[in-house]
């Protein structure tokens, strides 16, 4: 864990890094519990990171992390989303514990990130079912009948649990940069927010 923050510092060129995130270790808990955690924490008490954290799009084993450890901060990918809100017992978990959340995945893979999802869209990386689908474009009608978008409403939805304290969208060029901004910019009505809440509840 220490050479491996070591060499980040030296490809940042930099002293001390923000936030350190374990990647995905749902396979390597023992060990990440054990070593890992331990490790960052003596780093955070040296002043090497600001925060520790776990990242991962399985809800359980970040519960664990929760509950376990002295983490201050978590990334659930893909389960704090218009379509998929596994995550709530982790949000409320969380909160009260005091960890803050980064949300990702907030387009589920592709399938929130336009306003008229095709039929061979993707959640999770995978195909979407023709449900999904359907619910999807629900919720894409309902926000362009109040004005939004669903790609907005995708971005924004994170942020209504207040222990939510980022939301984590992957931006590949200028012009996805421009569009992310006018979706986090796009006005939401608190009543296009409980008709979205309604469809993905079924």
């Amino acid at each position: 864990m220490r050479t491996s923050i070591e060499e980040s510092l030296q490809r940042l060129d930099t002293d001390h890094l923000d936030i350190a995130y374990i990647h995905d270790p749902e396979d390597f808990m023992d060990q990440a519990l054990a070593t890992a955690i331990p490790a960052l924490i003596e780093l955070r008490e040296e002043g090497v990171v600001n925060s520790i954290g776990v990242g991962m799009n399985s809800v359980e084993p970040l519960r664990r992390f929760v509950r376990e450890t002295d983490i201050d901060v978590l990334m659930v990918a893909g389960r704090w989303t218009l379509l998929d809100r596994t995550a709530r017992e982790l949000l409320d978990e969380a909160a009260a514990g005091g960890v803050s959340i980064a949300v990702a995945g907030a387009f589920n893979s592709g399938l929130l990130a336009t306003n008229s999802p095709a039929d061979d869209a993707t959640f999770d990386y995978l195909p979407a079912s023709q449900a999904l689908v359907a619910r999807a474009r629900s919720m894409a009608a309902a926000a362009t009948a109040a004005g939004a978008s669903l790609p907005a409403a995708a971005l924004q939805f994170g942020l209504r649990r207040p222990e939510v304290a980022a939301v984590v969208v992957g931006l590949r060029s200028p012009g996805e940069v421009r569009a992310a901004r006018a979706n986090w910019d796009c006005p939401i009505p608190e009543q296009l927010w409980l008709q979205l809440d309604k469809i993905a509840a079924g």
